[in-house]
């Protein structure tokens, strides 16, 4: 080959290369290191401020007497105990001070001298016949916006009308009694005495009062005292001889009623006879002692009886109270008893007062139930406590609380005439029994 054509072809293959080359993609670099650009913290967020609730001042301490009768059951006590202690735990700026005093003296003393004093408690347990005092005295704090809708409506029938006085509610019931006579069974036997003997009629009591009455023992206990608690009973046997003891104004006492000097005549007899205990005795201690064989008697004193003389207690027997000679069972009327709650209006708290009645005895029937079966064992006032547990067990328990709830719809409230009336009838009745 010539020299020429070997440069030539050297030459072609040099352009051949140089346009391979030309046409292979460009090598890319290696790209230079690049630091991210700094990255800040986020900013810390608060969040949002609640809003502090205003303090509230504790309320005002509170000192509150509490003022009750002294009886011969031990559970009354300790039930108001226990109610005070659970009160103030329950609204601590509240103390309560209480106080029991004599039964005899606490109605006709005790109550109108702390009043007429400026002393007088702030709760207090009440009969109607205190209350009608008081009220009229102006006194009394009216408490128709403190007692719950559900306790009002669940009084037994007739109840509302009684404790309500000028169109205002003045006192918060609990109890009632129906009123009955009671017989020592064993003393009875020991008498020779059977059901045959059970007296239906005055002329009968008289009769059989005489023939129970010994050395040992009386035949009746009717109390002869110049006490509420005598009027109390002998309201029921003016009332039985048809008769009424005061004008419907209580105004008036009714000295020459033909059921007024009935009735007085029959206790005059019982007394003459030497059939009836002269003395005053405490509620139930003639049957629970003994020194009578019959007694005027209440349910309340049922629960007295089982606390105060336990070993009487299964001896006594509850029968209905004797008729005038004539007179039809359908038209027996009874007096019914028990206490109720009132406020004063004149004390220093009264509102906190009415809170505290309120609370003892209606806004939760739990309370009253515990009284009622434990306490002070007697009649209620509500539904809801005579359906509660607690009462349909004392019931089944003692038929005797049946027996005592049969007569109540033969009894009339307890009179609740001004102290001058009812002094004016203890007068009469002292002056014809001694």
């Amino acid at each position: 080959m010539s020299h020429t054509k070997i440069i030539a072809k050297a030459i072609c293959i040099a352009v051949l290369l140089a346009l391979v080359v030309s046409c292979a993609p460009a090598a890319t670099p290696a790209p230079e290191p690049t630091t991210p650009p700094p990255t800040s913290a986020p900013e810390a967020t608060t969040p949002p401020e609640e809003p502090t609730p205003e303090a509230t001042e504790p309320p005002e301490p509170v000192t509150l007497k509490l003022w009750k009768y002294a009886s011969g059951m031990p559970n009354q006590g300790l039930w108001v105990e226990e109610m005070i202690e659970q009160y103030m735990d329950e609204y601590p700026h509240v103390t309560i001070v209480y106080e029991e005093f004599p039964f005899a003296t606490y109605g006709m003393e005790a109550l109108p001298t702390a009043f007429a004093a400026g002393q007088a408690p702030d709760v207090f347990w009440a009969t109607a016949a205190h209350v009608r005092e008081f009220y009229e005295e102006g006194v009394l704090l009216p408490l128709d916006d403190y007692l719950p809708d559900e306790y009002v409506n669940d009084l037994v029938p007739g109840m509302l009308d009684d404790i309500t006085l000028g169109g205002h509610i003045y006192r918060i019931p609990f109890e009632t009694d129906a009123t009955a006579l009671c017989i020592r069974t064993d003393l009875w036997e020991e008498m020779g005495m059977t059901d045959d003997d059970i007296p239906t009629t005055w002329e009968e009591l008289k009769d059989v009062a005489a023939r129970l009455t010994t050395d040992e023992h009386y035949g009746i206990y009717l109390a002869p005292n110049p006490t509420n608690h005598s009027v109390w009973q002998f309201v029921s046997w003016v009332w039985m001889a048809g008769g009424e003891i005061v004008d419907k104004d209580l105004t008036e006492v009714y000295y020459d009623n033909p059921g007024t000097v009935a009735a007085l005549q029959l206790w005059k007899d019982l007394m003459d006879a030497g059939s009836m205990v002269p003395t005053a005795l405490g509620i139930g201690e003639a049957a629970g002692t003994g020194k009578a064989v019959m007694e005027f008697c209440a349910s309340s004193h049922l629960g007295l009886l089982k606390q105060a003389y336990p070993d009487a207690y299964p001896l006594v027997r509850v029968v209905p109270l004797p008729l005038p000679d004539g007179q039809a069972e359908q038209e027996r009327y009874l007096v019914a008893g028990g206490y109720s709650l009132a406020v004063t209006a004149v004390g220093d708290n009264p509102e906190e007062a009415a809170k505290l009645a309120v609370w003892l005895m209606a806004d939760d029937p739990a309370r009253p139930a515990k009284w009622l079966t434990w306490a002070r064992p007697s009649l209620p006032v509500t539904d809801a406590v005579l359906e509660s547990d607690e009462y349909q067990q004392l019931m089944a328990e003692d038929e005797r609380f049946a027996q005592f709830a049969e007569f109540l719809p033969q009894s009339r409230s307890e009179i609740d005439a001004p102290a001058e009336i009812v002094q004016a009838v203890i007068d009469s009745m002292q002056a014809v029994l001694f």
